[in-house]
């Protein structure tokens, strides 16, 4: 997907206040982005594109996140969430999904606050998920990679989103991730090689792409490769030269 920029000189022009450049991730988003600057005065050939692929960052502080040495010998799907308990997140299509599983065949770990989270209780003691749900509240940030580690799957059923960081730490920790099929996910889940994509709010879908987890050698194979894709991307120090570069190369000479 390309992304739209606000070139810094035609910023400058435009308003001789403004120095940075305005970025929107996703063609969709970007062409948003124009219009509403155009309307609002902005030169209509003030922006540029730039693929999304020079400009992807690799997980944030990757060396710190890394897989088992040897897979766990288990039955049970200990599936991961890590955010905000907010409406834009989906979390409780995590649990309504979850129920359709074989009871003792899985566990949810949800590591996160935010203002669903008595709602979300409420809604797993409905559902009868009480001794399934593991509530971790916000975990020190020393405590992730082992929290990854601990678990099989990562799911991120988010509404929208941006470029998620906790997508690229789980596949750097080696886990297969489950993610709705919007602007950010999609640039780092490819469906059914290192994780699986579901349509947003299609949690029939949702519920399959679980099942599939259950397979051990299916999520074996996309852990792995999860984890080449994330060492593939650059470093946010190599992503900000690339941002370095781009307006170098658009300035006027």
């Amino acid at each position: 997907m390309p992304m739209a920029f606000l070139s810094m000189p035609a910023a400058a022009s435009w308003r001789a206040s403004s120095r940075a450049a305005l970025v929107a991730s996703g063609a969709r988003s970007g062409a948003t982005l124009r219009r509403g600057l155009v309307l609002r005065g902005a030169p209509s050939g003030a922006f540029f594109t730039a693929g999304r692929s020079a400009l992807r960052p690799g997980a944030r502080g990757r060396r710190a996140f890394s897989p088992l040495a040897a897979p766990r010998d288990s039955k049970v799907l200990r599936i991961l969430f890590v955010g905000r308990f907010h409406r834009q997140k989906n979390v409780a299509a995590i649990l309504r999904a979850a129920v359709q599983l074989a009871p003792g065949s899985f566990e949810l770990h949800l590591v996160g606050n935010g203002p669903e989270l008595l709602t979300l209780r409420a809604l797993a003691g409905d559902l009868g998920l009480i001794d399934a749900v593991t509530w971790h509240g916000w975990l020190a940030r020393s405590k992730m990679p082992e929290m990854y580690r601990s678990c099989d799957c990562l799911v991120n059923p988010s509404h929208y989103e941006g470029l998620p960081n906790v997508v690229l730490e789980a596949m750097a920790s080696g886990l297969p991730v489950i993610a709705s099929n919007v602007a950010g996910n999609d640039a780092l889940v490819k469906d059914s090689e290192n994780g699986i994509l579901v349509g947003a709010g299609d949690e029939s879908a949702l519920v399959a792409a679980l099942r599939t987890m259950q397979d051990v050698e299916i999520r074996e194979r996309m852990g792995a490769a999860a984890r080449a894709r994330a060492l593939e991307l650059p470093s946010w120090r190599e992503v900000a030269g690339r941002y370095v570069q781009l307006f170098s190369d658009q300035a006027p000479a």
